[in-house]
């Protein structure tokens, strides 16, 4: 399993982390608070390296 890495209070694009959720086949889950206020849980590998939709709960995306 890779090392912890504490996010808490951290900000990835428009996520700010709160804690962390769980610990599922060797990934870390993060609970995140998106800046238009909604929650998700969200892969700290996901975080960090900007893939699969972590840089916003999709939000950004009715933005113009």
């Amino acid at each position: 399993m890779r090392k912890l890495i504490d996010l808490k209070g951290m900000r990835f694009g428009k996520w700010l982390v709160l804690s962390i959720a769980d610990v599922s086949k060797g990934a870390y889950y993060w609970n995140c608070v998106c800046d238009c206020g909604k929650e998700r849980r969200v892969e700290g590998s996901s975080l960090k390296k900007n893939k699969n939709g972590s840089r916003s709960c999709g939000c950004g995306a009715i933005e113009s």
